[in-house]
């Protein structure tokens, strides 16, 4: 049953979704104890986060308990928030960065990776998908979840960076260019929503930036010629992006929907 046998080679993509992707440790834990092994990783937003983790330990056990540890919105708020100028950005950023490069990336490169790993940004002035896969890791995280507003642009070569999900929520076309002939693909598409009468500006901008995503997925997976598996855990309502202190039901969503996918997984494998 395991795909070491397997000469099919195997992407994962984490697509981004804010507090939602920590759901992406759930489908890790199932793949790991299911013995699915991955030649490479996309991640986008947060799914870059957890990816690079994935991809400098080959496990998520750690990872797992760090963040059940953020259960409390004090604790993250010490430690992630840190307002910045009015009319700038909402956050400076400086404080999630810290914290990857001390608990993370420790001054590790793309070339240090168990598993191959690629993130995705988008330009900033062109809105085009950029894909880093060589030499700095940290500045290629903290763009691609730099969700515009939210965090400012990040300077990389001389361009500015923002959020991957602008341009390609759930990257599975960089998982096509990387060779791979399955895709197991994570994706974080909120469920249609009733709309309110009167919905408030942060309902309307919330909603609006999932219509987009949604239009930017379909789109870009009609690309990828190989085997999809699409893995979408059931607690996707667009709101939920930003309840991060209920880690534990992100995980346990990740973990429902990656065994639900799991015999497709391994049909697919050992075909």
């Amino acid at each position: 049953m395991p795909n070491a046998i397997s000469k099919k080679k195997i992407g994962l993509v984490l697509g981004g979704g804010g507090a939602r992707g920590i759901a992406h440790i759930g489908v890790l834990k199932v793949l790991l104890e299911n013995n699915v092994r991955v030649d490479c990783v996309v991640g986008c937003s947060i799914g870059s986060i957890i990816g690079a983790y994935y991809a400098i330990h080959g496990n998520v056990d750690e990872l797992e308990e760090m963040v059940l540890s953020y259960d409390n919105k004090m604790k993250i708020f010490r430690t992630f928030i840190d307002f910045g100028r009015p009319g700038k950005t909402i956050l400076r950023g400086r404080k999630i960065g810290n914290f990857l490069r001390k608990n993370l990336v420790k001054g590790r490169k793309f070339g240090d990776l168990r598993t191959r790993m690629f993130i995705v940004a988008t330009d900033f002035l062109t809105g085009e998908e950029k894909v880093f896969s060589k030499n700095d890791l940290l500045r290629p995280i903290m763009a691609s979840i730099s969700v515009p507003g939210i965090f400012p642009p990040v300077n990389i070569g001389g361009r500015f960076y923002m959020d991957g999900g602008v341009a390609n929520p759930t990257p599975v076309t960089v998982a096509g260019e990387a060779g791979c002939d399955i895709a197991i693909v994570v994706d974080f598409m909120a469920k249609k929503e009733t709309v309110k009468e009167d919905p408030s500006l942060v309902s309307v901008l919330l909603h609006a930036y999932e219509l987009m995503r949604a239009q930017a997925f379909r789109h870009n997976a009609a690309g990828f010629s190989g085997d999809k598996i699409l893995i979408q855990p059931v607690l996707r309502k667009t709101i939920d992006s930003f309840k991060f202190a209920d880690v534990g039901k992100f995980i346990r969503a990740g973990e429902e929907a990656a065994k639900k996918a799991l015999p497709d997984i391994l049909q697919k494998i050992n075909s």
